[in-house]
C-alpha cells in the first residue's frame, strides 16, 4: 500500500512531477536565452556581409562592364563599312547616371595601325588625341545622358566607313568624375582588320 499524500496522489509520483515541471521551466528558460543569443549572432552576421558587399562594390559608384563587337561590310570602292557593336553592363545593384553634368562622356576612338614597324615595336595609343594615328573620335552619348538602372544593358552601334585593307585599333571609353570629383574611366580596345 501506498502512502497518499494530501492531494491523493502517491508521494514518489507527486516528486517526480514536481521534478519534470522544474527540468521543463529550465529547459524552456535556456531555449529562449539560446534563441536570443541565436538572433543577435544572424545579425551580426548579416552586418558583416552588407559591409563585405558594400566594400566589393561600393553603395553608389559607378561601374560599367563593357563588350566590342565589329562587323566588316562592303561598301564602296576601296572603302569598307566597320559596323561597332558595343555593349555596356551595369553589374551593380546600383543606379547610377552618366552625362554631361558629371563631366560624363562615353567616346569611340579609331586609330590606324601604321603599316612597316619593327617586329616587337609597341604601338602607344595613351595620346587619345594623336592627330598622326586618330581616324576619327565620336562622343556615343546623348545630352540628357544615360540612367543605368540596377544590371541594365544597353547596345549601342555606329557604322564608320573606312579605307580597305589596313588595320585600325578600336577604344570604346566610359569617362566620368567619381564621387570624390576626380576623373575614372573604363575602356575595351579592339584591333580589326579590313
Amino acid at each position: 500500500m501506498a502512502l497518499r499524500g494530501k492531494v491523493g496522489t502517491p508521494i514518489s509520483n507527486r516528486n517526480h512531477n514536481s521534478l519534470k515541471k522544474v527540468i521543463s521551466e529550465q529547459l524552456v528558460t535556456y531555449t529562449e536565452l539560446v534563441l536570443k543569443w541565436a538572433q543577435i549572432v544572424a545579425l551580426i552576421v548579416a552586418a558583416i556581409w552588407a559591409l563585405h558587399q558594400y566594400n566589393l562594390h561600393g553603395a553608389d559608384d559607378w561601374m560599367v562592364n563593357l563588350e566590342i563587337d565589329t562587323e566588316v561590310l562592303p561598301y564602296e570602292g576601296d572603302m569598307k563599312l566597320l559596323f561597332v557593336k558595343i555593349k555596356s553592363i551595369n553589374p551593380t545593384d546600383a543606379k547610377f547616371v552618366i552625362n554631361e553634368k558629371s563631366h560624363g562622356s562615353f567616346m569611340l576612338y579609331v586609330y590606324e595601325i601604321p603599316d612597316g614597324r619593327a617586329n616587337g615595336s609597341v604601338i602607344d595609343f595613351s595620346d587619345k588625341e594623336n592627330k598622326e594615328k586618330l581616324i576619327t573620335k565620336n562622343n556615343l552619348i546623348s545630352k540628357e545622358g544615360y540612367v543605368f538602372l540596377p544590371h541594365a544593358v544597353f547596345n549601342d552601334s555606329v557604322a564608320i566607313p573606312l579605307t580597305g585593307g589596313k588595320t585600325y585599333s578600336l577604344r570604346a571609353e566610359w569617362n566620368q568624375d567619381d564621387k570624390d570629383g576626380k576623373p575614372d574611366l573604363v575602356s575595351i580596345n579592339k584591333v580589326v582588320k579590313l
